[in-house]
């Protein structure tokens, strides 16, 4: 009997396209662990006084100068340290010369930023302490969530390594899979067509 073309086809080019993505996620799950370990440690070092921002201090606490001339705050959702969730305020600011979000305080009201005890931001340029990482989406590459909050804001919860996933394993055995279900699949077909059914 010969063997069904198109199917047959189907088979030998999909099989080893799925096996070699699993083994590129297996890749990427060494690299991102890799990640994640330079990350931590990067998180636990001291206080950086930096001019600069750069990919290679994310999750890094740093203090730098900002200065957000417009005090009207964008808010998204986010958490305080005790996980607790609401709304994180975000001013758009310039820091060595670039635009960033500061992350300024945490509030369980969307309009958290109208309750401010005194006025906030700083005229001018003022130091910000806090972590740094890229923001993600629309918006400045990057934000500071800063450590300290004006009252009546607390600070937000401070970004963590740890935060980021490292699915890349469960995926690895998903491509595996995937390949293993259609050598069966193709195997109990074959199967039939020679039994005549």
């Amino acid at each position: 009997m010969r063997l069904p073309l198109l199917p047959t086809l189907m088979v030998t080019v999909m099989v080893p396209v799925m096996i070699g993505l699993g083994f590129w996620q297996l890749h990427r799950a060494g690299w991102k662990a890799d990640l994640l370990v330079r990350l931590d440690a990067q998180a636990k070092l001291p206080v950086l006084e930096t001019a600069r921002l750069s990919d290679d201090l994310e999750f890094r606490r740093v203090r730098l100068m900002a200065d957000c001339p417009d005090p009207s705050v964008k808010g998204r959702s986010g958490k305080n340290a005790a996980g607790q969730v609401g709304f994180s305020m975000l001013l758009l600011c310039s820091a060595a010369a670039q635009p960033i979000f500061v992350d300024a305080g945490w509030s369980d009201r969307p309009d958290g930023w109208t309750k401010l005890a005194a006025p906030w931001p700083p005229k001018g340029a003022f130091a910000v302490t806090g972590t740094l990482v890229r923001t993600g989406g629309a918006g400045p590459r990057y934000t500071l969530v800063s450590e300290a909050a004006p009252a009546p804001l607390v600070p937000s919860a401070p970004p963590s390594p740890e935060d980021i996933p490292n699915n890349h394993m469960a995926y690895a055995v998903q491509w595996f899979a995937f390949a293993a279900t259609l050598g069966i699949i193709y195997a109990v077909y074959v199967s039939r067509l020679r039994r005549g059914k």
